[in-house]
């Protein structure tokens, strides 16, 4: 029997929203909503340690948004 090619998909997804616009962080409906999101497409996802930081050159304001 051959088993189906699986794929990887890898996400970054900032703690809190734009800067530029809210700043907040996402709410525990959301991340809950994202979570039930990933049960359902994929049957289960893996959480990697510790936090990430980066960050990108905003296009309107050329200022550089830290995430």
């Amino acid at each position: 029997m051959v088993l189906p090619s699986l794929l990887e998909c890898s996400l970054l997804i900032p703690l809190r929203r734009d800067v530029e616009f809210s700043g907040g962080r996402h709410s525990l409906r959301d991340w809950k909503w994202f979570d039930n999101e990933l049960s359902d497409l994929f049957h289960g996802r893996t959480v990697a340690p510790g936090l990430y930081e980066g960050y990108y050159q905003d296009p309107d304001t050329k200022k550089r948004i830290h995430d």
